[in-house]
């Protein structure tokens, strides 16, 4: 449980971090303000620009310093034995097994697609995980979602582009399922952007970030049994009118059907329009 914790601050603490350097003007604007500065060929103005290169280069020194501190008391660990791993890693080699990869073909039947076709139209699907609530994709998912570990995406959307390419029809759009404006406030992230932001440079599809919105707020589906995940009732609008489009909708975990339902008969409202979904986990 600590160790949990330790990883959550930390996520959390980079993420600080990271919002705060990109607050700041990039280098080539902190460049075109000194060169102003010296142009003016004051003494006093070349004091200035002396302490500001100063100062920047030390804010630099100790952004640098402090990284390397926090990875050094706290390490990247595998989710599943605990051992130090690869920054870049979720779980180390061993272990590797022990997620419940799905295999599913995205132009065959499969679960996921036969779940979907008894809600409404849908052309292909795939998930590239099983979801067990005491299983390693269960702990991949959370940590993406709930310990401020943004970098889970990229992995989880390298392990998608190594198991699904398009021999056949090709998507022509990713879309993802939107947060609340107020919950994405609270996380700081959409657990799905950078996913799909990866799964785009994979597949050279364009990724429509803002295609879809989310027009009420709900609280955490992982706290509810599928019983009032089923009662939920969610609105969700298009922000542009596209027609004769495939989309492949992306979720991070499929449970009942309900997000998934709501959004694609709003994106069929133009019947020209195709779905596929894919999804990072299954609940089995």
């Amino acid at each position: 449980m600590t160790w949990f914790l330790n990883l959550h601050l930390l996520g959390v603490l980079k993420r600080k971090i990271k919002e705060y350097l990109a607050d700041k003007a990039d280098l080539a604007d902190k460049i075109s303000i000194i060169s102003q500065i010296c142009e003016k060929k004051s003494s006093k103005s070349l004091i200035k620009a002396e302490w500001f290169i100063i100062f920047h280069y030390f804010s630099f020194l100790k952004l640098k310093t402090i990284f390397m501190l926090l990875d050094l008391l706290f390490p990247n660990r595998c989710l599943h034995c605990n051992s130090i791993i690869s920054k870049d890693e979720l779980v180390c080699e061993i272990c590797v097994p022990q997620i419940k990869f799905s295999h599913y073909n995205f132009y065959e039947e499969n679960p996921l697609k036969n779940r979907c076709k008894l809600l409404f139209p849908v052309e292909n699907a795939f998930a590239l995980m099983e979801f067990e609530q005491e299983g390693l994709s269960r702990k991949i998912i959370h940590q993406l979602k709930y310990h401020s570990q943004e970098k889970v995406g990229k992995i989880l959307a390298d392990w998608t582009a190594e198991r699904l390419q398009f021999s056949e029809e090709k998507p022509d759009i990713l879309v993802t399922v939107p947060l609340h404006p107020k919950k994405l406030k609270k996380r700081g992230y959409n657990q799905l952007h950078l996913y799909a932001n990866t799964l785009s440079k994979h597949w050279n599809i364009p990724h429509h970030q803002k295609f879809l919105k989310r027009n009420s707020y709900q609280k955490a589906q992982a706290r509810k049994d599928k019983l009032h995940r089923l009662e939920t009732k969610y609105d969700f609008s298009v922000t542009e009118n596209l027609h004769g489009k495939h989309f492949l909708l992306i979720d991070d975990v499929f449970t009942t059907g309900n997000t998934m339902n709501t959004i694609v008969w709003e994106i069929l409202k133009n019947p020209s329009n195709k779905i596929s979904i894919l999804v990072m986990a299954i609940d089995v």
